[in-house]
């Protein structure tokens, strides 16, 4: 059995992304470890969680940003 992918989930609407959240935590294949809605906490969570996947959904007129390449 593989371990579920841990996902950390960005959405410039709060609701929206602890929708989403709730929604993974019922799928075994993924862990949801967080659900974010400032574009600054993401480089923070990710390196406390290890999160290996990312949905963001933000628009850049409120603030979303491209995300540095962390290679």
């Amino acid at each position: 059995m593989t371990s579920p992918v841990k996902l950390l989930i960005v959405d410039d609407h709060r609701v929206f992304a602890e929708g989403l959240q709730s929604v993974f935590r019922a799928e075994p294949d993924f862990w949801p470890v967080a659900a974010v809605s400032d574009p600054g906490q993401v480089l923070g969570v990710v390196a406390a969680s290890r999160a290996v996947a990312l949905h963001a959904g933000l628009r850049p007129e409120l603030g979303g940003q491209w995300l540095p390449d962390p290679g």
